[in-house]
């Protein structure tokens, strides 16, 4: 049976997902410390600044 952090951090996740604020990888690596009530306002900073999806798209190799 899952806590209630892990419940609403689930759907947290989720909606990140839904709504595209974060790349896959951003969003594992997020959820542990969002489901331990670790993060801090920089945290959050960090995390948007670092694992967008458009971040990562940008990135990634251009095949053509």
């Amino acid at each position: 049976m899952k806590t209630p952090d892990e419940e609403v951090t689930e759907r947290i996740i989720e909606k990140f997902r839904t709504a595209g604020l974060m790349s896959e990888s951003g969003l594992k690596k997020l959820h542990p410390a969002l489901a331990a009530g670790k993060l801090k306002a920089e945290d959050w900073k960090f995390f948007f600044e670092t694992v967008r999806t458009d971040v990562e798209d940008a990135d990634a190799p251009q095949s053509q």
